[in-house]
């Protein structure tokens, strides 16, 4: 049975300068030249691929979530305040709510992502405008009614 290893195009091409490497069609020095790092990064690439396989040169952070995300626990708390209590306000008008009532200090952007996944918010480029949509006649085949 194969695995699908997610790579990006800079890993693929890593991983296949390091297989031409291995197979001796290239050189160290080649194939560094053509990836544009030094030949010690081409050696411990090889060296990861020997040990680990082609996932060894995945990075290692792939799939993992940011430390820095907030909370999923926060995320919900900071959703229930938002629909009960600022339902029509925007997001840097939430953020300074939440800062100056709640003791929640969290960037305008991080309530306005958090806005947008719960449907609370809509981007002022996708609302329809003061009248909708205007649906335009095509100028050659309708004319205005009279």
């Amino acid at each position: 049975m194969q695995h699908i290893i997610p790579m990006s195009h800079k890993e693929l091409r890593s991983f296949t300068l390091v297989q031409k490497v291995l197979a001796q069609h290239l050189t160290s020095h080649e194939a560094a030249e053509q990836a544009t790092v030094t030949s010690r990064t081409i050696r411990r690439w090889k060296a990861k691929l020997r040990d680990g396989g082609p996932q060894a040169l995945v990075h290692g952070n792939r799939g993992q979530a940011s430390p820095r995300r907030v909370p999923n626990h926060e995320r919900q708390r900071i959703r229930q305040l938002i629909s009960s209590r600022y339902p029509d306000f925007s997001p840097t008008a939430v953020s300074e709510q939440l800062a100056e009532c709640h003791g929640i200090t969290h960037d305008s952007t991080t309530i306005r992502e958090i806005m947008l996944e719960a449907g609370l918010w809509v981007p002022r480029s996708q609302r329809l405008g003061h009248r909708g949509i205007i649906h335009r006649r095509s100028a050659r085949a309708e004319s205005p009614p009279r």
